[in-house]
């Protein structure tokens, strides 16, 4: 995989992203217009059962202007293009040292090494949850900002391993960076209305394994909270296009989101193009278990 990536197209992924997945805590599949995610206060802390060893909360000065509830223009003002290329250069520097961050390698250990210890310092309690699958074994990690809603929760989530020999900067470091920039943004506003869940999955390239593993160990109750689960995977190619999920096999609610991304890139006049991508990434078991789903390409 090549190293370069286009900047301008992590940017536009990054600002889609933060637009879409907070406003995507209203529930997607209604025909109603999606409000942005209100805060009845702010929390110094994304989850309630940190402690002092998850590393520090964040907690803005008082002269910090902090909006009273979390939106889209909030969470966009809070991040940063150059955060996004600083976790694809530290992916990249793992890269460098083990060969790869493929499935049971040590490079693909140190790059859970590297995001977990991002989450923590945000604040972050970091969730491993260990799989096993038919060629080996591997792991998720999972954070979550709880919101004021414990009844809906949104999913932002990215495939972290890589294949075998390729420092995998596109597919998937690009993925990994924009959810971590993400939850690295969101840890520092008020609260939303829906939990904003993010997951970091692993043993994408060999089956799928990490999300299936994950949404398999879901109850009835904890599939219907989770109203939506987006999707990021190779976004930052240098001849990039602006591909949206559009699965016609797709639960109910699913087009509203394609509806959402489609929305923004003709407002600003940027071409966009519908993609099916037929099962083949980290959407697939949640739409398979009912689940609306969404995402970049």
């Amino acid at each position: 995989m090549a190293r370069t990536t286009n900047s301008r197209a992590l940017r536009l992924s990054l600002t889609i992203l933060a637009g879409l997945f907070s406003a995507g805590c209203a529930p997607v599949a209604t025909p109603t217009s999606i409000a942005p995610a209100v805060a009845t206060q702010a929390s110094p802390s994304p989850s309630h059962a940190s402690t002092p060893s998850d590393g520090p909360s964040p907690s803005p000065s008082a002269a910090t202007s902090i909006p009273a509830r979390l939106t889209s223009s909030a969470l966009h003002d809070e991040l940063e293009a150059d955060d996004l290329h600083a976790h694809l250069v530290a992916l990249q520097r793992l890269a460098d040292m083990y060969g790869d961050r493929a499935v049971g390698s040590p490079g693909f250990d140190a790059a859970a090494d590297y995001v977990a210890e991002r989450l923590r310092a945000a604040g972050y309690e970091v969730r491993h949850e260990p799989f096993a699958f038919d060629a080996g074994a591997s792991l998720n990690l999972l954070a979550e900002r709880v919101g004021t809603d414990d009844t809906r929760v949104v999913m932002l989530g990215a495939h972290l391993d890589g294949t075998v020999g390729s420092p995998g900067i596109n597919d998937n470091a690009s993925g990994v960076a924009t959810v971590l920039a993400i939850a690295e943004a969101v840890a520092g506003l008020p609260r939303p209305a829906a939990t904003l869940r993010f997951a970091f999955w692993g043993a994408e390239e060999p089956g799928l394994h990490g999300s299936t593993a994950h949404v398999d160990s879901l109850g009835p109750d904890d599939r219907d909270t989770l109203v939506a689960y987006l999707n990021v995977d190779i976004i930052a190619s240098p001849n990039y296009v602006r591909f949206v999920y559009d699965d016609p096999r797709a639960p109910p609610g699913s087009e509203r989101i394609t509806a959402l991304f489609a929305a923004h890139f003709e407002g600003l006049d940027l071409a966009w193009a519908p993609i099916d991508l037929t099962g083949k990434t980290d959407h697939a078991p949640f739409s398979a278990a009912g689940i609306p789903t969404g995402g970049l390409f």
